[in-house]
């Protein structure tokens, strides 16, 4: 289910339940997931935020709760129907979006998303919606699209590296013909020699 969650996103699931246990619920809500997302000022869904003009401890005032006496074990915590429901439309959000990965501003944009779909006005009466995310992230704001992966250009060799072309390849071509012209200058001299001794041969001959 959290294969395609980034860690940011993964970090801001695990500190929405620690926000359940200091609620002392034993289930992880839709507010649990935006405590969660916004626990770092410095957090991608924080920044988001202060982005659009919303401060984040806004929010928080809006979903916080006083802490119970009993604090459930944290294994044994669980999303509700609603906190399913935000993370189902955080994987619609990410699949209209095109993107193969789910980070805060989906799940961001999911629990916005659920919020007004269930008629939960508290935060459009803070200025914040869904569509106000979805426009932040259409413009390219935010810290979480992970970098694309990197495609291996196969290497062209210089046109003075090619095949036939390279220096290497000219010097060896160079050094035969060279070696041919001398053999060949060799063989001539060879012959013009042996033609030499023949016709001496045959004049000695002549004369006896």
């Amino acid at each position: 289910m959290w294969d395609r969650f980034t860690e940011p996103a993964r970090l801001a699931i695990y500190q929405a339940q620690q926000a359940a246990i200091e609620e002392g619920d034993p289930f992880v809500n839709a507010d649990h997931l935006i405590l969660g997302l916004i626990a770092d000022p410095k957090s991608a869904a924080s920044q988001q935020l202060e982005r659009i003009g919303v401060p984040p401890s806004n929010i928080c005032a809006i979903v916080s709760k006083e802490a119970a006496e009993t604090k459930p074990a944290a294994e044994e915590l669980k999303l509700t129907s609603s906190g399913k429901r935000c993370i189902d439309r955080a994987y619609d959000v990410s699949r209209r979006l095109h993107h193969d990965w789910i980070g805060p501003e989906h799940l961001l944009a999911g629990i916005l998303e659920n919020a007004e779909k269930w008629k939960d006005h508290r935060f459009r009466e803070a200025n914040l919606t869904c569509a106000r995310v979805l426009e932040d992230i259409a413009h390219g704001g935010g810290i979480w699209p992970p970098p694309p992966a990197q495609t291996i250009v196969p290497q062209v060799p210089p046109e003075s590296q090619k095949p036939g072309c390279g220096p290497t390849i000219f010097a060896m071509s160079i050094a035969l013909f060279t070696a041919k012209i001398v053999f060949e200058g060799i063989r001539l001299l060879v012959l013009s020699q042996v033609d030499a001794m023949y016709l001496r041969c045959v004049a000695i001959i002549w004369m006896l």
